[in-house]
C-alpha cells in the first residue's frame, strides 16, 4: 500500500532536515574562500558548487548582517550574491516551500542593505521580491513577519512611522507567538523609535526600559547595547544628561565588544552631544570629531555633516567662526563628491557661502541641520 500524502511529506520533511544538517557540517570554508577572494571578484563565486547550497547562504546571509554596521557597502555586495546564487538554485534542489524560505531571506537581506545605504526605492524593489515569493507558502508567517520588520524600518525612513509601527507590533506578537525573543526585541524597539520620532520621549524611555530589561534576561547583549543607545536619546530630548551619560557610556562598551564600529560611533555622537549639553567642551568636541571621522570613513556623508553641523554650532556660539567656517567648509566640499539629494547638497554649499557673507550664521547652520535630520533616518536609534 502506497504511502499517505501526510507519510510522503513527513519523509519529505525528515529527509530536507537531515540534508540541511549534512550541508552545514561540510560549509565551513565557504568563509574562508569569501575571506581570500578580493570583493571585485565575489560574483564569481556563485559558480562555484559549494556555494550553492542553503547552508552557504546561510553563512553568507550572517555574513551580511554582521558586515552592515562595518561595511555596508560590502554587505549589499554579499547580498547581491546570495541573491544570485538562490535565485539560480534548481527548483528541484529542495522542497517548494524550503526554496521560497531560501530566496525570501536572501531578498531580505538585500533589501537590509539597501535600506541602510539610503537606496531607499530600490530597497522596496527588492522586498516585494521577497514578498512575491512567498505568496504561495501560507506556512511561512514567520518569514513573511521578517519581511515586514524591514518594510516597517522602510517606512520609518520615508516617515510613515504610525504604519511603521502597527506593523511593528503584529510582528512582534507573530515572533512572540513562536517563541522567538530575539525578533520580538526588534520589533518593540521599532515601535519605541516611533514613540520617540513623534517626540513621545517619556513613552519611548518606558518602552525601551523594559525591553532593556528583557534584553539582560535573555542575554542579548547586542539588543542590551541598541537599549542603552536608544535610552540615552531619549534621556538627551528630556533634558536628563546624567542619565543619557551613562546610557551612552554602556552603549558604546557592549557596541566596541560587540565588534560593531558604526553603532558605537552613533552613540559616540550622543555622548558629544552630552558632553557639550553639560559644559564638557574639550571632550564633548574629541567624541563628535571622532565620530565624523568614522562616518566619514564608512561613506555616510549625512550623519558626518549633522556631526560637523553639532561641532560648527558649537564654535560659532563661542566665536570661534574661523574653525567653524573651516569644517563647513570640509563638508561642502565632500558633499559636492558624494551622490546624496541634490537639495542637501545645495544646502551646504550655500551654508559654506552664507558662512562668509552672513551676519546670523548661527541660525543658518541650524536650519540646514534641520534640513539633514529631516531627510536622514536610515540608522536613527536603531
Amino acid at each position: 500500500m502506497p504511502p499517505s500524502r501526510a507519510q510522503a511529506r513527513l519523509a519529505e520533511f525528515l529527509e530536507t532536515a537531515e540534508r540541511l544538517k549534512n550541508e552545514r557540517a561540510t560549509a565551513g570554508n565557504v568563509l574562508e574562500t569569501l575571506e581570500a577572494t578580493p570583493p571585485a571578484e565575489w560574483p564569481a563565486l556563485a559558480a562555484r558548487p559549494e556555494f550553492q547550497t542553503n547552508a552557504a547562504l546561510e553563512r553568507l546571509g550572517e555574513e551580511v548582517r554582521r558586515r552592515l554596521d562595518r561595511n555596508p557597502r560590502e554587505a549589499l555586495a554579499l547580498a547581491e550574491l546570495a541573491t544570485t546564487i538562490a535565485d539560480a538554485l534548481p527548483a528541484t534542489a529542495y522542497p517548494a516551500v524550503t526554496l521560497a524560505q531560501i530566496r525570501a531571506m536572501a531578498w531580505k537581506d538585500r533589501a537590509n542593505a539597501l535600506r541602510i545605504l539610503g537606496r531607499i526605492p530600490e530597497a522596496l524593489e527588492v522586498l516585494a521580491r521577497g514578498e512575491h515569493i512567498l505568496e504561495k507558502h501560507v506556512v511561512l508567517s514567520v518569514d513573511r513577519a521578517v519581511l515586514d520588520m524591514v518594510k516597517a524600518l522602510i517606512l520609518v525612513d520615508t516617515g510613515d512611522v504610525d504604519n511603521a509601527r502597527s506593523i511593528a507590533i503584529t510582528c512582534g506578537s507573530v515572533f512572540l507567538a513562536h517563541g522567538d525573543l530575539t525578533r520580538a526585541l526588534q520589533a518593540g524597539e521599532i515601535e519605541g523609535y516611533v514613540l520617540f520620532e513623534k517626540r513621545q520621549f517619556h513613552d519611548a524611555l518606558e518602552l525601551f526600559s523594559s525591553l532593556l530589561e528583557v534584553a539582560r534576561v535573555t542575554n542579548d547583549l547586542s539588543a542590551e547595547a541598541r537599549c542603552e543607545n536608544n535610552l540615552g536619546q531619549c534621556s538627551i530630548n528630556l533634558d536628563e544628561f546624567k542619565a543619557a551619560n551613562i546610557h551612552f557610556s554602556n552603549a558604546i562598551a557592549h557596541m566596541t565588544d560587540l565588534g560593531q564600529p558604526l553603532a558605537a560611533t552613533r552613540a559616540q555622537w550622543g555622548a558629544g552631544q552630552v558632553s557639550l549639553a553639560k559644559g564638557q567642551a574639550e571632550n564633548g568636541l574629541k567624541y563628535l570629531h571622532a565620530a565624523r571621522d568614522s562616518f566619514v570613513q564608512h561613506g555616510m556623508f549625512e550623519e558626518s555633516a549633522l556631526c560637523a553641523l553639532t561641532i560648527a554650532e558649537y564654535l560659532l556660539s563661542h566665536e570661534e567662526k574661523s574653525a567653524a567656517r573651516e569644517i563647513v567648509h570640509t563638508i561642502a566640499t565632500e558633499f559636492r563628491e558624494s551622490t546624496l539629494e541634490r537639495r542637501i547638497i545645495e544646502a551646504v554649499t550655500a551654508l559654506d557661502q552664507t558662512l562668509s557673507d552672513s551676519e546670523a550664521p548661527l541660525a543658518a547652520v541650524r536650519h540646514v541641520y534641520a534640513l539633514i535630520k529631516s531627510a536622514q533616518s536610515k540608522h536613527a536609534v536603531l
